[in-house]
């Protein structure tokens, strides 16, 4: 084989991951918007600012775009590339599911090159067969599904950049293959934290695949050291000069079920438990669910079967690596690598903001494709480096059987699960049974059912969707009984069912479990003037004022509120709140007038209903309040003028009719009243 044969055979095996990962999630690219997509791009302001947004993301944290939460973490690079594509096509969920794909068969092509250089000893076969292994995972669904997931796919793209210039480095000793290796080393940290581990990693894979000196090790480990603390200083700073402190949410209960117990033996027990979980969902990825919240994994004791179970896995791994691993360096560079980088999410050194997630694994998963297809590259016989590729798969029927079966197998969990990324509602409605002990789960989806029952036009249809929508959230708060949020969404859900009462029940159980729960305070106090019962209302609405007092709209309902038990002044007092906040608040305006009309301020009155009538000239009853305030003011001639524009603007205004005849009356035009009072009892027929 000469040259140029060789080097287009290489050419066609480096593509054939890619390939593969396109076949896989093309059917991506029409889905739409899902789950953090909407804190990360469409409710994101720093990411549709577009290009000008950059300089705000390179210097906050990572959710702070999203109303300013803070969430403890510091991933710019992936937001800057949501801003560049919101520059280039605005809000297009298509767009970003396309450049997932293509990063996604990016990794493909050079986890190939990759491993082509750490098994260069072996036949192509070999990191042709793990390259494919990995790119075919189910587990990697939700992070190439997700957009957001963009966050994992940089960082492992450039971590495993920066491990194959580190390895050209080793081998060539060229300078800019050390400052290209730097260069992704600090990219993979500006994508996603957990590349952090490429500071054990890197300095491992050059000691087991490379002749580089003990010094360039040293010196290697160093400068990779250095630039890591460097990020770490720059990472706590950002975090902590936000104006919000780091959320306490992210670390609860809700979130992870590891820190539901004080019991620090338990809460071990359960983290070496979700590592026997994570490699039976690498081997077995069915079902998969993107959300294992609490209560879906239960913390265990120490006691537990569960915990022995793991022991015993995880042990046998730590002795093989003890007595065994130097003899294959594959098996031991994969398994290693697959513990470093699963440790920072293991809930063992430091507990994090989930349980347990498949997008925790996209990192570690390369470890275990690396084992997996080194072992069962243990298949192969009579095999040498240059053989043909058709004639070793030829001779190795067991081997190429296994291959064909497990990525067969792979890919059609993928390309099915992929269909279940299309939107919210379809995930939600799939992972619910999938995670039925997931509080959360069951809180998205009867939320969702809510906002999709509300713009359906079909009355049965939307009462049969609120009532699942509450059948979910009580299935929510009977797994975490301090569910706010879907005491609040079942308060929204009762109250769109016309049951006042309950949902006023849970509204109150928000503030009852937390006192500064801010849509509790109005959804509540909206309600309980709903239902006639203004005393109670007031301090919830006064209470959500104290956290909104730039919100003119509350001072509204306050003023209503007080209007209705009689307390004018105060009404008063808040309707001139509202209007100095926003002068062209019509209804508050009119709202404002009635209250100095029955304080008997009648001068007051018409000079407040002349200015809702300078906002809105058409507003009829600005006319017929102002026609009323003439009456009052004993001037019926102009009462009749403004009568007669509302009955011109709204023939049937009855009202306007009974009062015209009042007014005709007083001015003595008997025939002009008998007139009006017969068209008003027509009306009134």
């Amino acid at each position: 084989m000469n040259k140029i044969q060789k080097q287009s055979r290489e050419w066609f095996y480096s593509l054939l991951p890619v390939v593969l990962a396109i076949f896989l999630y093309a059917d991506t690219i029409p889905n739409k918007y899902c789950l953090d997509d909407y804190c990360v791009i469409v409710n994101n302001t720093y990411v549709q600012a577009g290009i000008q947004g950059i300089p705000k993301i390179l210097t906050t944290n990572f959710f702070n775009g999203f109303n300013g939460f803070n969430d403890g973490l510091y991933r710019p690079a992936p937001l800057v590339t949501y801003a560049m594509e919101y520059a280039i096509a605005g809000l297009n969920p298509g767009l970003s599911h396309f450049i997932n794909l293509l990063l996604f068969a990016l990794v493909g092509y050079v986890l190939y090159l990759l491993l082509k250089r750490i098994c260069r000893d072996m036949h192509h076969l070999i990191p042709l067969s793990i390259a494919m292994l990995y790119i075919a995972n189910p587990v990697h669904t939700e992070v190439v599904g997700s957009i957001k997931g963009r966050d994992d796919l940089l960082a492992f793209l450039f971590g495993i950049l920066a491990m194959y210039y580190f390895l050209k480095f080793a081998d060539q000793h060229l300078n800019y293959t050390f400052f290209t290796g730097l260069g992704f080393y600090l990219l993979a940290l500006l994508s996603k934290e957990s590349s952090l581990m490429l500071l054990f990693v890197i300095p491992l894979m050059i000691f087991l695949f490379t002749q580089a000196s003990k010094k360039k090790q040293w010196g290697l480990g160093i400068i990779l050291l250095m630039i890591t603390l460097a990020w770490l200083i720059w990472r706590y700073y950002i975090i902590h000069s936000m104006p919000n402190p780091v959320d306490k949410g992210v670390f609860s209960t809700l979130n992870n079920s590891v820190v539901s117990t004080e019991d620090i033996t338990s809460r071990l027990a359960t983290a070496l438990y979700l590592q026997l979980l994570y490699i039976i969902k690498l081997i077995l990825p069915f079902p998969l669910s993107y959300d294992y919240s609490y209560n879906q994994i239960p913390v265990i004791s120490w006691v537990s079967i569960k915990l022995l179970l793991s022991v015993i896995v995880l042990s046998s791994i730590a002795l093989y690596l003890i007595f065994a691993g130097s003899k294959n360096k594959l098996v031991l560079f994969g398994i290693l690598f697959y513990f470093l980088t699963i440790a920072t999410v293991s809930n063992i050194l430091v507990y994090i903001g989930a349980t347990f997630g498949e997008r925790f694994l996209f990192t570690p998963s390369f470890g275990f494709s690396l084992v997996t297809g080194t072992l069962l590259a243990l298949l192969l016989r009579d095999i040498r480096k240059n053989d043909q590729m058709s004639s070793v798969l030829k001779n190795n029927k067991l081997y190429t059987g296994l291959l064909i079966i497990i990525l067969v197998t792979y890919s059609w969990i993928t390309m099915s699960r992929n269909l279940d990324w299309k939107d919210n509602y379809t995930l939600f409605s799939k992972d619910v049974s999938r995670s039925p002990n997931s509080a959360r789960a069951h809180y998205n989806y009867g939320s969702d059912l809510i906002d999709m029952a509300l713009i359906k036009n079909d009355s049965a249809l939307k009462k049969q969707m609120l009532c699942e929508a509450v059948s979910e959230l009580n299935r929510a708060v009977s797994i975490f009984p301090f569910y706010i949020d879907a005491y609040n969404n079942l308060g929204n859900a009762y109250a769109n069912l016309g049951l006042r009462d309950s949902a006023i029940y849970n509204y109150a159980k928000t503030i009852q479990f937390d006192s500064n729960y801010q849509k509790g305070y109005y959804n509540l106090g909206i309600n309980l003037y709903a239902a006639g019962q203004f005393r109670q209302a007031i301090p919830c609405l006064v209470k959500y004022a104290m956290f909104h007092p730039d919100a003119p709209r509350i001072f509204f309902y306050i003023g209503n509120a007080y209007g209705s038990i009689g307390d004018f002044d105060k009404a008063i007092a808040c309707f001139e709140r509202c209007i100095a906040m926003d002068g062209r608040d019509v209804e508050a305006l009119l709202m404002l007038g009635k209250a100095f009309g029955l304080k008997g301020k009648l001068s007051n009155s018409l000079e407040i209903f002349s200015q809702a009538l300078r906002v809105d000239g058409n507003n009829i009853d600005a006319l017929f309040n102002i026609g009323l305030t003439y009456s009052f003011l004993n001037q019926p001639e102009k009462s009749i003028e403004f009568f007669q524009k509302a009955i011109q603007l709204k023939p049937g205004f009855k009202e306007s009719y009974i009062e015209l005849a009042k007014a005709y009356n007083r001015v003595g035009d008997k025939k002009s009243a008998a007139l009006y009072n017969k068209l008003a009892a027509k009306i009134r027929q």
